[in-house]
């Protein structure tokens, strides 16, 4: 708590509120736009530069403004990209904040038919779908010990551990590439 007081007191309210208007912005455009769009590779990695880019020109715009000359940002150039920056900064990390508050961590359909395509064979005949529903409920919630822990009592017989470890980094990762 003591950390957040600092916070403020060193940059101010201005620059708290400058970073919830850039993470209010992007997590509007990620749920109204992005996720219609279903990026993917160097289009996803450019979306989270997003706040970053917000930060910096809200910090331009209110470094006009509070200045009220345009001829200071040229002559602050350094300092104003600099705390620009720190606004994008705190402005992502409300955006996974709030992402994390929005997703509630449920899980969607198309995760739970993702994991029942990489399980598909591995899983005893008819426990796919529902060992699909707890593997992702696992991976959302974090819990790499339970996902293995689900898979060994679910397997089909003669998967091996070799298998079950692949398919445990496969979940994994595919949940740490949808939720970035």
């Amino acid at each position: 708590m003591e950390d957040i007081i600092e916070l403020f007191s060193r940059y101010g309210i201005d620059f708290a509120l400058m970073a919830a208007a850039a993470a209010a912005i992007t997590v509007a455009l990620d749920y109204a736009v992005f996720n219609k769009l279903n990026l993917s590779g160097k289009a996803l990695r450019a979306k989270k530069l997003l706040p970053y880019v917000l930060g910096v020109l809200f910090y331009t715009i209110y470094g006009i403004v509070c200045n009220s000359c345009i001829s200071c940002f040229f002559e602050n150039l350094a300092d104003i990209f600099q705390q620009g920056l720190a606004v994008g900064t705190l402005g992502y990390l409300l955006c996974r904040l709030a992402d994390k508050i929005i997703s509630g961590k449920s899980v969607s359909a198309s995760d739970t038919e993702a994991v029942v395509s990489l399980i598909d064979g591995y899983i005893s005949d008819g426990k796919t779908e529902s060992t699909a529903r707890l593997l992702c409920d696992a991976a959302k919630n974090g819990g790499s010990g339970e996902i293995e822990n689900i898979l060994e009592e679910n397997a089909a017989e003669g998967v091996t551990q070799a298998e079950l470890e692949v398919l445990k980094a496969l979940i994994l990762s595919y949940f740490e590439n949808t939720s970035a």
